[in-house]
């Protein structure tokens, strides 16, 4: 459901340079390994998804946008302790 989460989201923006993002992290998410798959579905697949995308990125837009994403959510501090859990672990498994 990753996966479907990244092409919801690039066909729902007409930025280039998201897509390109989104697609980064498609090719990103297609290169984790089982286990590691296994691990993430405690997180939500938006939350993998944002992870994936701030983990390639640098473009401030788009890190802007994430955040803007999580503060308008319920309850933004769970959302972005998710977040930056979700970046870590991925940025353990990639590395």
């Amino acid at each position: 459901h990753f996966f479907s989460y990244l092409t919801n989201l690039s066909n729902t923006n007409d930025d280039d340079n998201l897509k390109q993002t989104i697609e980064q992290a498609r090719s990103l998410l297609s290169t984790i390994s089982h286990q590691t798959f296994h691990l993430l579905h405690k997180h939500p697949s938006s939350i993998v998804a944002l992870s994936l995308i701030s983990n390639i990125t640098s473009n401030t837009f788009i890190i802007e946008q994430i955040k803007s994403f999580l503060l308008h959510k319920k309850d933004p501090q769970h959302y972005i302790k998710q977040l930056r859990e979700c970046i870590r672990q991925l940025q353990s498994y990639t590395s």
